[in-house]
């Protein structure tokens, strides 16, 4: 099987997203990436330790900000939530509760 070829320049940028705790489908997003694989190379290659699944991510103080101001700029919250792999009382909580 080819691998595909990724933009140059990028593990950085996966790096510092994946240590706020982005999901790596919303760091796929922002990078143009295709490969999930791709990133976890990346972070195993630097030694940092996979993320547990949990029903409870936690996010840094950053990503919380750009939920809310993405939903004071209307996005819905249900969007919100399926792009950070949330559920929505979890974005709802964000937005309504701790602003």
């Amino acid at each position: 099987m080819r691998r595909r070829r990724e933009p140059k320049g990028y593990e950085e940028d996966v790096v510092k997203m994946y240590m706020e705790g982005l999901p790596i489908k919303e760091i796929k997003r922002r990078l143009g990436l295709s490969s999930t694989e791709a990133i976890y190379r990346i972070v195993r290659e630097r030694g940092i330790l996979r993320r547990r699944k949990s029903s409870h991510k936690k996010l840094s103080p950053e990503v919380e900000e750009e939920i809310r101001r993405r939903y004071r700029e209307g996005e819905s919250i249900y969007r919100l939530a399926k792009e950070y792999g949330l559920s929505t009382s979890r974005v709802y909580y964000i937005v309504k509760v701790k602003s």
